[in-house]
């Protein structure tokens, strides 16, 4: 399982993390499809705090502490800037199936949540290359980012760790089980043509 060591900040160092990322006004699971947003906001956060990060780490720092009550982050509320729908059609019925199967299996293999597809870029490359091994068709692996995130956030895929298990203390695997023995992947809960 790949571990990232979490950054330590010191307190106004977490507060002008917590203002730029409020400033920004953009997910921090969005950052993947805005390379642009996310290359200034490190620059900008290296100035002003004299660090040196690298942007995996800062963001990891970010989703941490965002989904931690005890971190009490910044929350956007829906005045957040959106990104447009992804473009469902980028990929036919059958190369569905392939990324959501690719998907399932590559974050078991690494026994990671999918969080680490946004600020994990070798993971992200290896999505993309799996994806373009089964299906002959290369394509970036930021827009498959955001194709799994958008069904994800829609509800419509398989949750690799569902929450209610991983409070229950059915340990992180049991939820892969499940996509093991074949009750999730291989399909949409509901179907791309509704969407």
């Amino acid at each position: 399982m790949t571990r990232r060591k979490a950054i330590r900040l010191a307190p106004d160092e977490d507060q002008l993390l917590r203002r730029l990322y409020v400033r920004d006004n953009i997910p921090s699971d969005q950052y993947k499809q805005r390379p642009k947003a996310a290359a200034r906001f490190l620059k900008e956060w290296n100035a002003r705090s004299g660090r040196s990060d690298e942007w995996g780490d800062i963001l990891h720092d970010i989703v941490t502490k965002r989904k931690s009550k005890r971190h009490n982050w910044p929350t956007l509320g829906d005045g957040h800037r959106r990104l447009a729908d992804p473009a469902w059609e980028t990929l036919s019925d059958s190369e569905w199936h392939v990324l959501e199967d690719v998907y399932a299996k590559l974050l078991k293999a690494h026994g990671d949540g999918s969080d680490n597809l946004l600020y994990d870029p070798a993971l992200t490359a290896k999505m993309a290359r799996m994806f373009c091994a089964r299906t002959g068709r290369s394509v970036p692996s930021t827009t498959l980012v955001g194709l799994v995130f958008g069904k994800r956030k829609r509800g419509e895929w398989v949750v690799l760790q569902p929450k209610a298990a991983k409070a229950a203390g059915a340990g992180a695997w049991a939820d892969m089980d499940e996509a093991e023995g074949g009750a999730a992947v291989g399909h949409l809960r509901r179907s791309r043509s509704a969407s």
